[in-house]
């Protein structure tokens, strides 16, 4: 369960004229107006221990509940049992707490206290009610179709889905591996939408990158950015002629926060090696003229590159939408009409 479940939660629970002045565009404010969901379950591989969202969006998640004086929203984490389970009993809970790192104790504190409260397990108004279940231990096997009513607009596709219970092995703690109980049978699942996020995946953009296909990231030397040697090319000495920063480096983990460090570090590892090209005199970096050759390297094959500038027009062109509509932006929501944007000056309202 990353930031983007806890997300989709929030948004199919929230009331949709809460959304209405966000930026969220309005053909999806559109189909989140018709929408009937009160009931939205997020499943998790492993234990509360192991989610990475979020304190903060799990919060946001937490009060939807007076987001609207004329509904609840009811959070619950699923098994029952899923703390003594996963993380024993409460003297053992408690010592495994004082031994976690700050943010993620604080996390974990937060969700035993949602779990632990009533207010969150009994209705007592008589507005709608919405649920948000956090189902742990479990693992998607297969979604089933609704078969003849395929072809009914009126009807989901979806019928239901199959879950495999899951075991945590090793030690209590962090770094538990999730494996299917296969001596449990499969859970049905009633449901009339599923939503998949399982995660962002680094892909490999050209033949000759060095490329780890398993994790998904591109193979550094160390822990700085420094792409190892590409085999058609050879130095005479170990510095690294290309780089990389973010989750292609290191896989999908952190905020942008944490991103933006790993941004730094790179850039600081090239301006250090880069001093250290200078020193030795090494020809090949020494004569490179930088960007002027790129863009004409780009300009020779008629490739069209979005500029600051342009996207300065985006921004302006999506703003100016979103003031007739009394909202931040209205965004646009395909790469066409974006890039006919950018290219295009904007013509201020008279």
């Amino acid at each position: 369960m990353g930031n983007v479940a806890v997300d989709v939660a929030r948004i199919l629970l929230s009331p949709v004229d809460r959304l209405r002045s966000t930026d969220i565009p309005e053909p999806v404010i559109d189909c989140l107006s018709r929408s009937k969901v009160k009931n939205v379950i997020l499943i998790g591989r492993r234990g509360p221990l192991h989610v990475a969202f979020t304190l903060k969006e799990i919060r946001e998640l937490s009060k939807l509940h007076i987001t609207s004086s004329q509904s609840k929203c009811f959070i619950n984490l699923l098994p029952k049992d899923v703390f003594s389970v996963t993380m024993g009993t409460s003297d053992q809970i408690q010592e495994l707490l004082s031994e976690l790192p700050r943010p993620r104790r604080r996390l974990t504190e937060f969700l035993l206290k949602m779990h632990n409260s009533s207010d969150h397990k009994t209705n007592h108004t008589a507005y709608p009610v919405y649920h948000c279940n956090l189902q742990f231990l479990r693992f998607p096997k297969e979604i089933v179709s609704n078969g003849e009513h395929h072809s009914d607009k009126n009807r989901s596709i979806v019928s239901h889905i199959k879950l495999a219970t899951v075991k945590l092995n090793g030690p209590t703690g962090l770094h538990q591996q999730g494996v299917i109980d296969d001596t449990q049978l499969l859970e049905t699942l009633p449901c009339g939408l599923v939503v998949r996020s399982i995660g962002y995946r680094g892909v490999r953009i050209d033949p000759d990158l060095p490329f780890d296909e398993q994790r998904g990231v591109i193979l550094c030397k160390d822990n700085n950015g420094r792409v190892v040697d590409l085999p058609q090319i050879s130095y005479s000495f170990s510095l690294s002629p290309m780089y990389c920063a973010g989750w292609i480096k290191r896989g999908p983990i952190g905020v942008i926060a944490d991103t933006a460090v790993d941004a730094r570090q790179t850039a600081e590892t090239i301006l250090k090696d880069l001093s250290e090209f200078e020193k030795r005199g090494h020809v090949d970096v020494l004569n490179k003229r930088g960007l002027s050759v790129i863009q004409r390297y780009l300009n020779e094959r008629n490739i069209h590159v979005v500029k600051f500038k342009n996207w300065e027009r985006i921004d302006e062109a999506e703003k100016l939408a979103g003031q007739i509509l009394d909202k931040p932006r209205e965004k646009l929501t395909t790469i066409q009409s974006m890039l006919k944007t950018a290219f295009t000056d904007i013509e201020q309202p008279k």
